[in-house]
């Protein structure tokens, strides 16, 4: 072990001999060097390898690489030219030949000890992996650094020896190919002779050809395949426009091999929608693939026309494609105080070929899933370019969008396609068009008789008659609409009240029922007696059948605080006890202590604390000694309570956070 330590540390001795004379590092600093190499060296020799001291060994040297570079800089301008440091270079090299003396120049006066610590870091790598063939981090950490360090021909050698050990690793295949295309650009600050080394078509053609041949189903292979010949041949409308500004951009046959490898992958992955629309997302992201893209989508067409997904991407594909930007110059009475005309850009956007293309995916494909995602896109599409921007200059192509989904939900009652998702987007689109009491009656409807049983449905009626009395409370009226018919003209309270009794105890939407309700009467300030024990039978039903966090993501200790807060502003400190009571002696939070987090918790255990510590205080101040004492019982025995809670729950944290407030306490 020893001696293929010191033949490592020999073959050291020129390159930092060399760094050493240039000034890089000091005597000191190349002793120092040496010793911390032996040290590593030794921990790479020993019986059983490990992987943390290679990496550590490497990265401590891509560091004293970083440390060289900079010096060598400094050194630089610390000179003042860099003819005074050729000149010191070749007075400490004083062998050189009068034929010699003439190469030695600024382009070409590197030395042994310049690229010494890079090849030293590739051969740590390069020791690494023969002992873990299988560790694909390893290699790509190998890569990593070589193109920091812009080792390119190593790069080559890396990749290629990645790949004969991982051939199903496409990522690396992905790799080698796009090094090999687009080769690398020099950074600002690099020799002249260093810039733009570009790649080779043919090699990364030859990469993704042998990638594919043994990973024919893979949908990430194929798509970069298609998107290289696609760059390939924006590279080669760009040499054609520098050589020849007035060439036509477009070329016959130009799209040809993009169209073969298309039909190649769709044979290679038969009947998947996804993969089809990831790659006509990968034709739409170059400019002119007009042809390739109606190919893909015939293939849509004709492959799945009883896909909803490929009819959305149709429609979407044909609204993007008939984008027409049209310039817009102002005269010189409004232009700016420079009387500069500035050129505004709008567009106009003809929807009317993506609505036929929806209105024929609902007539051919009468299912529930085509309706839902028609009507799913539409508001989001009438949202994000017309809600949200300045509506002003769409008006006929919102009252178009607005007509065909009022023709879908209509189509929809008419055909018996009913479901959850398309109840919520018609309320939704009602609300939006300024029909809320139609939007309440379409809820009120579904929750009767159509789904009586999913919560979402009477959460969604409930806040629409909470909307209705808050319009109400605030104008004296309802809205503008038709008077609200009274068999419908209830409140949230009995809305929910009426959820509960409906929605099964089993299903998980009962405890999103049971926050309502108990949001909506703990919102109601009149004191009521069967207000509050309907109120209290609420919360208890709530810790009973929750976890800390119920499905509508609201925290159960959001809602043990509300009930704190309302008890002792109701009933003071006998309200609050009894919260606490409830809380931590009879509910069930211990029973589930697996899904306990006391992290959630831990404003309430505070709030409680804190009401007890108080009530001490008080009593303390009044010279209450007999409540005094009663109260430092009390908090003693919540503190146990709350450190037993958090030692089943595990949380050892949390536990000796309130075992030390108690002794503190104590």
């Amino acid at each position: 072990m020893a001696e293929v330590v010191l033949k490592i540390l020999d073959d050291m001795v020129m390159p930092l001999r060399d760094l050493m004379d240039k000034g890089i590092f000091s005597e000191d600093e190349i002793h120092a060097i040496v010793e911390r190499r032996r040290q590593s060296e030794y921990l790479l020799q020993r019986r059983v390898a490990r992987k943390g001291d290679f990496l550590r060994y490497a990265e401590t040297e891509m560091a004293m690489e970083r440390l060289r570079f900079l010096r060598y800089k400094k050194l630089l301008l610390g000179r003042g030219t860099d003819g005074r440091l050729i000149r010191d270079y070749k007075k400490k090299n004083t062998s050189v030949s009068a034929n010699e003396d003439k190469k030695y120049t600024k382009k070409n006066m590197s030395s042994i000890g310049d690229a010494h610590i890079v090849k030293h870091v590739h051969f740590i790598f390069r020791r690494a992996k023969r002992k873990w063939k299988d560790d694909v981090s390893l290699h790509l950490a190998h890569a990593a650094f070589a193109k920091q360090a812009r080792s390119y021909r190593e790069l080559g050698k890396i990749y290629a020896e990645a790949l004969q050990i991982h051939p199903r690793n496409t990522s690396l295949w992905i790799e080698a190919a796009s090094h090999e295309f687009f080769g690398y650009v020099a950074e600002e600050g690099d020799e002249k002779e260093s810039y733009g080394k570009r790649g080779s078509i043919a090699n990364a053609r030859v990469l993704l050809q042998r990638g594919l041949r043994i990973n024919k189903s893979s949908q990430e292979l194929w798509i970069q395949y298609f998107t290289l010949e696609w760059h390939y041949v924006q590279m080669q409308r760009g040499r054609r426009l520098v050589l020849n500004p007035d060439a036509a951009v477009q070329v016959e046959n130009e799209d040809m091999l993009p169209g073969l490898i298309y039909r190649n992958a769709i044979k290679a992955i038969p009947k998947d929608i996804s993969f089809c629309l990831k790659l006509l997302n990968a034709c739409m992201a170059f400019p002119h693939t007009s042809n390739i893209e109606s190919v893909i989508l015939l293939s849509l067409e004709r492959d799945f026309g009883e896909n909803a997904d490929a009819w959305i991407a149709r429609a979407l594909f044909e609204f993007e494609s008939a984008q027409i930007p049209i310039g817009v110059n102002l005269d010189s009475n409004q232009a700016s105080s420079d009387d500069k005309k500035i050129k505004v850009l709008s567009r106009v956007k003809p929807i009317s070929g993506m609505l036929n293309i929806l209105a024929q995916a609902t007539e051919n494909l009468k299912t529930v899933e085509m309706f839902e995602k028609c009507a799913s896109f539409l508001m989001t599409f009438l949202h994000e370019k017309f809600v949200s921007q300045d509506c002003q200059h769409y008006t006929s192509s919102l009252y178009q969008v607005t007509n065909v989904l009022e023709t879908l939900f209509a189509t929809s009652q008419r055909e018996s396609l009913h479901s959850v998702a398309l109840v919520l987007k018609h309320s939704e689109f009602l609300c939006n068009t300024a029909r809320p009491v139609q939007a309440e009656e379409v809820l009120r409807n579904a929750a009767v008789k159509l789904y009586t049983t999913d919560s979402q449905v009477w959460i969604a009626w409930s806040n629409h008659a909470c909307r209705r009395h808050l319009i109400t409370a605030r104008n004296g009226n309802i809205t503008n609409d038709d008077i609200l018919p009274k068999h419908t003209n209830e409140s949230p309270v009995s809305i929910l009240r009426r959820a509960e009794k409906s929605v099964p105890m089993y299903k998980s939407g009962h405890v999103d029922i049971l926050v309502q309700l108990f949001d909506q009467l703990i919102q109601n300030k009149e004191p009521c007696l069967r207000r509050e024990g309907e109120m209290e039978n609420v919360f208890l039903k709530i810790l009973l059948l929750s976890s800390t966090v119920t499905n509508a993501g609201i925290s159960i200790c959001d809602i043990c605080l509300q009930y704190l807060s309302h008890n002792v502003t109701t009933t003071g400190l006998k309200g609050g006890r009894h919260v606490c009571d409830v809380v931590l002696f009879r509910s069930n939070l211990t029973s589930t202590s697996e899904d306990f987090d006391c992290d959630d918790m831990k404003r309430f255990f505070d709030a409680v604390i804190l009401l007890e510590t108080n009530a001490i205080a008080l009593a303390s101040k009044e010279n209450l000694f007999q409540i005094c004492l009663d109260g430092k019982k009390r908090l003693k025995k919540l503190y146990s309570a709350i450190i037993s809670l958090c030692s089943s729950a595990n949380d050892k944290v949390m536990m000796n956070y309130y075992v030390r407030r108690k002794v503190q306490n104590d």
